[in-house]
């Protein structure tokens, strides 16, 4: 995002900073037991019954909200993690420093780089056009994985096959309701509509551009499925 003291105030850098790390957040959140204070920034997520497998993790948070993983739970799950979500900011502590630094230094530095950055939408069409078709066809590669686990878990006995597909659809809901909350607050064109310069507050919603969409449902999927399937192979294909 192209930055000036003039028209980017310090909340709304705040804010984005913050939507830019929704999709690691929405992998990482958990709803505590009844009763239990929930963690600021929880572990990454697992369902109950493989709880037990990861007893170096901290024990007092659990994405399936103490309860297996379930189609129907799912809504309610969303709405649960969306509360954590929204509120996570005002739970940071002094330990969390280890990963929020180097993410805000990285933004900065993408901040910084972005009006270079965003010129490169302004090349040949037929460039363009194909890279436009190249990011749709990974992204829909990588949401297929999910797709085809629970397509697979209902004929045959695939319970971590099974999870990992609920939960994946969990984490993209969750990403995707701030990433079209964020898109209506930011409102920021397109690079390659208006101006060219990726004016904020200026598009319609409904053609807003930050955060991207694609970006957030690719980290979304990519960081349940690198956590439910933990080898070096997965998690570098993802």
């Amino acid at each position: 995002m192209r930055i000036s003291e003039k028209r980017t105030p310090l909340r709304p850098l705040f804010w984005a900073i913050f939507m830019l790390s929704a999709p690691v957040l929405t992998a990482q959140m958990a709803q505590s037991p009844t009763g239990q204070e929930s963690a600021p920034l929880p572990d990454a997520p697992v369902a109950q019954n493989r709880a037990s497998e990861r007893a170096e993790s901290p024990p007092e948070t659990d994405l399936a909200h103490t309860a297996d993983v379930t189609i129907l739970g799912t809504p309610k799950r969303v709405l649960l993690d969306e509360e954590q979500l929204v509120t996570s900011p005002f739970r940071l502590r002094v330990a969390d420093a280890r990963w929020l630094l180097p993410f805000a230094a990285t933004t900065g530095v993408l901040i910084g780089t972005d009006a270079h950055s965003i010129t490169l939408e302004h090349i040949d069409t037929v460039d363009r056009n194909r890279a436009s078709k190249l990011t749709d066809g990974t992204v829909g590669l990588l949401g297929a994985l999910p797709a085809g686990m629970f397509l697979w878990s209902s004929v045959r006995y695939a319970p971590l096959a099974r999870e990992t597909s609920l939960l994946t659809g969990e984490s993209l809901g969750d990403a995707m309701i701030l990433a079209g909350a964020g898109q209506a607050i930011f409102r920021r064109d397109r690079p390659t509509a208006g101006n060219g310069q990726g004016d904020f507050f200026s598009s319609s919603f409904s053609q807003a551009g930050f955060p991207s969409g694609h970006a957030t449902a690719a980290w979304a999927m990519a960081s349940v499925i690198g956590d439910e399937y933990p080898g070096w192979l997965p998690r570098t294909v993802v």
